[in-house]
């Protein structure tokens, strides 16, 4: 779940419920491969800065909204409990949806772009 406000939501879909579906996996015999989706900002970093596997999660403090905070802490809590788990973090740095239709109205990021490129400020790719 994502969303740049605060929703109760957040950490109950982003944390326990991943950790929940990620136990449930780490017990599948075979299993080649957990992709977890994660952000960019997930490790907080530097402007300007590069964002590498080797960087680790920061203190909750440096976080500038609870979402990049839950995704940062499954990381780490998926990695600790569950080492068994071939486990794989993709840290895009934005997913948004349809260039047409969007989002259902929420606190999403899309918003912002759709805001930019309906005022022509930020051109949309598509194609």
């Amino acid at each position: 779940m994502a969303s740049f406000g605060e929703n109760a939501l957040i950490w109950k879909v982003n944390v326990e419920g991943t950790l929940q579906f990620a136990r449930r996996m780490s017990q599948v015999k075979g299993l080649q491969r957990f992709l977890h989706v994660g952000t960019a900002m997930s490790c907080v970093p530097d402007a300007g800065t590069l964002v590498t596997e080797s960087m680790s999660s920061k203190p909750e403090e440096e976080h500038l909204v609870q979402y990049t905070w839950s995704k940062s802490t499954i990381e780490r809590m998926m990695s600790e409990q569950f080492p068994q788990l071939p486990l794989v973090i993709a840290r895009p740095s934005i997913v948004v949806g349809h260039s047409e239709q969007g989002c259902r109205p929420s606190s999403s990021i899309f918003w912002v772009f759709r805001m930019g490129a309906d005022a022509r400020e930020i051109h949309v790719l598509t194609g």
